[in-house]
């Protein structure tokens, strides 16, 4: 098949890649700029701004991933706002991508959204006591970031209900990988923090699933009707980063204090995810990344 894969580029999106040309698959990458060339992959600069760029880059794929996300940190084009660039760039963008969904064979969509959804602490979000943290619970999203998420998400589910449409939204928490930008990554910040004052002095904890295993549940989703119309919450299990003091000893040598609180999870669940037959390898991934982190920090 041939995917058309958005934020290629990414942790995510670069994994999706990988997988997708393991399996056989060609992609289709729209960038903003060209990267290197690689067999299997065909490279479309533009943005999702740009309609014509979308018309290539969607007509004659199979699917459509979109995995990228314009960030608030980006130069902005003249005369243009902050909160403008944001809507075009992620809100209406991803609307031209649905419009254009039926242009691919399969007639199929998978978004990448976020945990975010749910806010910032979903304990406080009403009747998060006595109704489970589900796929079906009503999120009510405290910041722009996981506003804007959760409102992609009804715009993605909608488009199922055209019979011949197949959309669907998988919802990961952090992504485990390797990212370019260390400020990015919590693995990076806790092991930083430890080298530098032999502590772990920040309470930190999140949802986590490695990038590898992400992108094979998604890659699992292209041609399958068994997602249509389904959101996923896409994690293996709550990770409190008190928990790589043990890695990090091991790694260095050093001992590791822990004074920082313990980080409770939420509560948010993934039982649907159950059905996907996921395969998890957070333990090995994380404990690659921390031993990495360690040995180029000296």
């Amino acid at each position: 098949m041939i995917i058309a894969v958005t934020g290629a580029t990414g942790v995510l999106g670069s994994a999706l890649v990988d997988e997708f040309l393991v399996r056989g698959h060609e992609v289709r990458a729209l960038t903003r700029q060209s990267p290197q060339e690689r067999d299997g992959v065909q490279f479309c600069e533009g943005t999702l701004e740009d309609v014509e760029v979308l018309d290539r880059f969607v007509i004659g794929a199979d699917a459509i991933v979109h995995a990228a996300y314009q960030d608030m940190d980006a130069p902005l084009p003249p005369g243009r706002s902050m909160a403008e660039h944001f809507v075009q760039n992620n809100i209406a963008g991803t609307i031209r991508l649905i419009e254009r969904t039926p242009a691919t064979t399969r007639n199929q969509l998978v978004f990448v959204s976020s945990l975010a959804v749910y806010g910032s602490d979903p304990r406080r979000l009403p009747g998060a006591d006595r109704l489970p943290l589900d796929e079906d619970f009503p999120v009510w999203p405290g910041e722009f970031y996981g506003g804007h998420k959760a409102a992609l998400e009804k715009m993605v589910i909608a488009g199922s209900g055209d019979p011949g449409l197949n959309t669907c939204v998988f919802r990961p928490g952090f992504v485990l990988g390797a990212y370019p930008d260390a400020s990015r990554d919590y693995v990076c910040k806790i092991v930083d923090e430890a080298l530098e004052h032999g502590q772990i002095r920040s309470q930190l904890g999140c949802y986590v699933a490695a990038a590898s295993d992400l992108s094979r549940l998604i890659a699992d989703a292209i041609g399958d009707d068994a997602v249509k119309g389904k959101v996923y919450n896409t994690f293996d299990r709550w990770l409190d980063f008190r928990d790589l003091a043990p890695i990090l000893e091991s790694a260095t040598g050093r001992s590791i204090e822990v004074t920082a609180p313990v980080a409770t999870a939420p509560g948010i669940e993934n039982a649907r995810l159950a059905e996907r037959s996921p395969r998890w390898e957070t333990d090995r991934v994380l404990e690659e990344l921390v031993r990495a982190r360690a040995g180029s920090a000296g």
